[in-house]
């Protein structure tokens, strides 16, 4: 009778729900057009990015080989570049060489060009900046003081607010620097020299001025930092898109 009861009761049990060893799994969610859109504009930002970066790199190569064909023109280097073997070792050495040292130029500047405007774009940065400001607090300045622990008191009291106004100070330095280099390589009038070309600039011959040019310094200047911005906007909105739909969840 016992064992009768028993397997009644095994009998009676309801199956396991999903349908064997798959049925835990979760079920993925499909991704959206949305979701698509937003993959394919990094895709597209990346892509944009390394093609304007090469382009922003050019003046700066042209600058360090101009820079090595006045230093080829020195008596023992003409003689080195003249043999068959090693000149063609050293032209090869010396293309890969102005290509990385071109870049390692041009990132520095173009870093201190973005980071203001990125870091004014981070929520996080900008809560640490006040968390620290309110943190630090004010210290006081005493009569007994002297005047290096005076100095000291400043610095501290205004270190936040001079270290913003120095990171802006080094943008617009940096944008200085770029656009000397830009308007080296990309002359808005070309054939004239920089003083002929202010000259007839404040004269109004504004049709001289190189159309191509004008692009390629505006495309050096800007075309990354607006990229880089574009993709933080889109980044954002992803951001926020996977936070409503987690809330939802």
């Amino acid at each position: 009778m016992a064992l009768g009861n028993k397997g009644a009761s095994n009998s009676s049990s309801p199956p396991p729900s999903g349908g064997g060893l798959g049925g835990n799994k979760k079920k993925r969610k499909p991704v959206g057009l949305l979701q698509i859109l937003i993959y394919l504009l990094y895709a597209g930002g990346g892509a944009a990015i390394v093609w304007f970066a090469s382009m922003n790199i050019a003046p700066y190569k042209a600058l360090l080989s101009n820079a090595g064909v006045e230093m080829a023109k020195n008596g023992f280097m003409a003689f080195l570049m003249w043999l068959p073997l090693v000149g063609n070792i050293l032209r090869f050495l010396g293309n890969a060489t102005v290509w990385i040292g071109a870049m390692l130029i041009w990132l520095p500047i173009q870093i201190v060009e973005v980071l203001p405007g990125v870091l004014w774009r981070s929520p996080q940065f900008l809560s640490a900046v006040i968390a620290a400001n309110d943190s630090n607090g004010y210290v006081a300045l005493k009569d007994n003081d002297g005047m290096a622990v005076k100095s000291a008191k400043r610095a501290l009291n205004n270190f936040i607010d001079s270290f913003l106004k120095n990171l802006w100070l080094y943008c617009i330095g940096a944008y200085l620097l770029d656009l000397a280099i830009c308007a080296w390589y990309y002359p808005l009038i070309p054939g004239a020299s920089w003083d002929k070309t202010v000259t007839l600039l404040m004269l109004g011959q504004w049709r001289r001025i190189s159309t191509t040019n004008l692009f390629g310094i505006i495309s050096t200047l800007f075309a990354v930092e607006i990229v880089i911005h574009v993709l933080i906007t889109v980044w954002m909105l992803h951001k926020f898109i996977r936070g409503s739909a987690k809330k939802s969840a």
